[in-house]
């Protein structure tokens, strides 16, 4: 697997997002 930086920052911002949208529409 590739560690980069931008990648993974912006990989891990998806899934906040994603993970936060969904508790928001609950």
């Amino acid at each position: 697997m590739l560690e980069e930086g931008p990648f993974r920052g912006k990989t891990a911002d998806f899934v906040m997002m994603f993970i936060f949208g969904g508790v928001t529409m609950i």
